[in-house]
């Protein structure tokens, strides 16, 4: 039981690993470090957040938050803005150009995705989703 635990989490870490090198993007996101990458991701998801929202997300401090905002920002990747009824507050999104680079990523990702699962069979493609759904149903409640 031990020796099949270890063996297991020895080949997750190896999938993860190899789908990591594998999916990973040589193109514009070379020059963005994997903070900024998540998010950029992140803000695509969300459309617009404001900066303590980036911060809580990403665990990090509201200056840590604002630093990693910056940098995308400078890049024209996002943008921050005051929130129209409270000045306080930073509201971020995307620029185009952050749209169009995510969702290029995006679609090469799910490419590379694409092409990975194509060494499954129809039956091992359906096991690995039915197990992986009940793995995420497990680490989400």
């Amino acid at each position: 039981m031990v020796r099949d635990t270890f063996k297991l989490i020895e080949q997750i870490f190896s999938v993860s690993r190899l789908l990591r090198d594998t999916m990973s993007d040589s193109d514009d996101f070379t020059r963005l470090t994997i903070q900024q990458i998540r998010a950029l991701t992140y803000l695509r998801a969300v459309k617009k957040a404001i900066m303590s929202d980036v911060a809580a997300h990403f665990c990090i401090e509201l200056p840590s938050a604002t630093s990693l905002i910056n940098r995308l920002c400078e890049q024209n990747l996002a943008v921050r803005r005051e929130d129209a009824l409270d000045r306080r507050l930073v509201v971020v999104s995307l620029t185009d150009r952050g749209r169009k680079l995510t969702e290029q990523v995006r679609r090469n990702r799910k490419k590379k995705l694409e092409r990975v699962l194509s060494y499954l069979s129809e039956d091992d493609r359906k096991h690995l989703s039915s197990v992986l759904e009940t793995l995420l149903r497990k680490l989400q409640s």
